[in-house]
């Protein structure tokens, strides 16, 4: 297992603790196998980054944004994390937080095309 850098896993425990709402709404569907019997884990260290969520079997990072993810600073930082982690064969799914509060079936429709492409 990789080190994890001290400040980094700090930062991760502090935002597990402070959760927004739909972090919240998106943790209790998904957390305890939930949702098709997979495993997620939240606020994910990984290589110099938080995950939002994580599911391994799937290979697939859920990231809630928020609108400074309009910024263009942010987008082209959001890129670069994108090809950072594809390098290691994660898939990132982005979804704004508006999307994934009031359209949240459209998450886990989402995941179940992950799911069923895994296992075909």
């Amino acid at each position: 297992m990789n080190r994890i850098d001290a400040e980094l896993l700090s930062h991760a425990r502090g935002l597990r603790a402070h959760q927004t709402a739909t972090e919240k709404l998106v943790w209790n569907a998904l957390r305890g196998r939930r949702f098709l019997n997979l495993k997620w884990r939240r606020q994910v260290p990984w290589r110099g980054f938080v995950l939002d969520f994580y599911c391994e079997d799937l290979a697939l990072a859920l990231e809630l944004d928020g609108g400074h993810h309009l910024d263009p600073a942010q987008v082209d930082y959001d890129e670069r994390r994108r090809r950072a982690l594809a390098a290691d064969g994660i898939r990132v799914h982005r979804i704004s937080n508006v999307e994934a509060k009031f359209a949240v079936k459209d998450l886990f429709e989402i995941i179940r095309t992950e799911f069923e492409a895994t296992r075909h």
